[in-house]
């Protein structure tokens, strides 16, 4: 049999044993009653060693541990956790409002805590993140101010969707607008015929004698949203070149005058234009080789 309350001569202190071997050792259920006020501590430990636990939980099932939360203030666990999320649990339920606007008004940063001089970490600042998604951020009782990373995460996955929305309907309008296009061009020749034949067996002629030695790849990275490189190749003998950039309703945007021979390359900053989807072309001796598309994403 057990003792009710058993101390032992170096002091040990057991309860369910008679054995114990730390300062106090529990053997079975054990229920701790507090009435703590708000943010008071119901039970709290002192650390003085920063790898050292504060609280530490160990399978003995499968031989390791699979949960602590040591004195730096790191948290671990072995396979996650859970948030509870179920539709009962919650009301006022409503659609994130500007879920991309917002998402791009955020900075992610690489950093260190003041107090660690080995260790990055990546994340976001609190007071930044405060002015976007309120909702996210909540200030503890010594005006430290922590973020809710995991409601991040619904910002994200609506912003992919309305981004991914945006380049549907960009590559809608692109497509219906090829088509014009070409039903432009037949009609032009159903219309005028030879004459119109024997204009374009000419303009054919002086397209490919250019295009034997100008060409116009394709911009790289594509889509991009910091900038983009669109490389080239012009012909020995030339008067002029230049790339030029368009919108969807073909207003120029950007000309980029061209003065070297054979292969170059320009490069496109994003934040000289919106987000969108923009077609640039190449002209050599104001005659046009090419046209491609890109899509700036922000």
């Amino acid at each position: 049999m057990y003792a009710q309350l058993k101390v032992t001569n170096n002091g040990n202190v057991g309860i369910g044993t008679n054995n114990p071997t730390t300062k106090l050792q529990i053997n079975g259920e054990g229920c701790l009653v507090s009435n703590a006020g708000q943010w008071g501590r119901s039970f709290w430990v002192k650390v003085y060693n920063e790898n050292a636990c504060a609280y530490h939980l160990r399978s003995e099932r499968i031989g390791r541990d699979v949960f602590y939360v040591c004195e730096a203030g790191y948290l671990y666990t072995l396979r996650g956790g859970y948030c509870g999320s179920d539709i009962n649990l919650k009301k006022n339920i409503q659609q994130i409002e500007s879920p991309l606007h917002r998402l791009k008004l955020l900075n992610g940063v690489k950093y260190q805590f003041k107090d660690d001089k080995e260790n990055y970490r990546l994340g976001l600042i609190a007071q930044d993140v405060e002015q976007v998604f309120p909702e996210v951020v909540k200030t503890m009782p010594d005006s430290i101010k922590a973020i809710a990373y995991t409601d991040l995460i619904a910002v994200t996955i609506e912003a992919i969707k309305e981004q991914q929305q945006q380049i549907s309907t960009l590559q809608n309008i692109v497509v219906q607008q090829e088509k014009d296009i070409i039903d432009l061009k037949n009609n032009l020749s159903f219309c005028c015929g030879i004459e119109i034949k024997s204009m374009q067996d000419s303009i054919t002629s002086t397209l490919n004698q250019v295009r034997d030695s100008a060409i116009l790849f394709e911009n790289v990275p594509n889509p991009f949203s910091l900038n983009t490189t669109i490389n080239f190749i012009l012909p020995l003998n030339y008067s002029n070149a230049k790339i030029t950039i368009y919108n969807l309703q073909g207003l120029e945007l950007r000309t980029y005058n061209l003065t070297q021979n054979g292969s170059g390359s320009v490069i496109v900053q994003g934040s000289e234009l919106p987000a969108g989807m923009y077609l640039y072309s190449l002209f050599v001796d104001n005659v046009l080789i090419d046209t491609k598309r890109m899509i700036l994403t922000k």
